[in-house]
């Protein structure tokens, strides 16, 4: 009787979505394009009812020159791909004969095991991912709209306006905003404090629209508040 019992997938999960998961944080595991490709190789001949069954262990058997082969790169290559995958990123055991060979007798080769072990924090890794891409284009949004509002204001500003100090300083910061193209490139905790600072640089350009019109005592053309413009942008 076996009395091993090893590591199975989550509940609904199989092989094909295991391959796929990795595909999509292979950035955040360092894991480079030749590297995945042959980790993928090698996942996709192994039975995928073994990655779902707490009897068994997904091994892959073939020897090294006929994968190298198929992958179209060396030995020595295809070595320090195993290598790594198992050192490096723990993704996989190398279990080997004392010569290096493998065989399903002793199931020596490439395990997954240790893969499986690591699927809910992938999981975790992955929406964790798509949260901060999320929220990265929240905030690429928002600063778009302030990036208009400003513009408008500029444009719209009157004579007095102009000379005012406080605007005048208001205009060179918004002259350091970082170009649109780099926001998305911006750690996510940078790129917050940015977008909070071009809102209090919108509301301040706005308080001093509103000084100058009470000043002159003439309602500025086409006023609108920013902050009802924001509320109305973004509930």
């Amino acid at each position: 009787m076996n009395e091993h019992y090893y590591p199975a997938l989550p509940q609904g999960w199989e092989r094909s979505q295991v391959e796929m998961l990795l595909i999509e944080i292979a950035p955040a595991l360092k894991l480079g394009s030749k590297r995945l490709t042959a980790l993928l190789y090698m996942m996709g001949r192994t039975r995928p009812k073994d990655w779902t069954s707490r009897e068994v262990e997904p091994v892959y058997y073939a020897p090294q020159t006929e994968t190298a082969l198929a992958l179209g790169k060396s030995e020595r290559a295809l070595r320090n791909d195993e290598r790594a995958l198992s050192k490096d990123h723990k993704l996989v055991e190398l279990r080997l004969k004392a010569n290096g060979s493998r065989s399903f007798y002793g199931h020596c080769g490439i395990v997954f095991s240790q893969l499986i072990d690591m699927v809910p924090a992938l999981i975790a890794l992955r929406d964790s991912q798509r949260a901060n891409r999320e929220r990265v284009r929240e905030l690429v949004h928002r600063r778009s709209s302030y990036l208009r509002h400003m513009k408008q204001r500029i444009e719209a500003a009157s004579p007095e306006l102009i000379r005012n100090t406080d605007f005048w300083a208001a205009t060179q910061a918004f002259e350091n905003w970082p170009h649109s193209s780099k926001l998305r490139r911006m750690p996510l905790g940078a790129l917050e404090t940015h977008v909070d600072e071009c809102r209090e640089l919108c509301v301040r350009v706005d308080d001093l629209y509103e000084i100058c019109r009470k000043t002159s005592g003439q309602a500025e053309d086409n006023f609108r508040s920013f902050i009802q413009e924001d509320i109305n942008e973004h509930p």
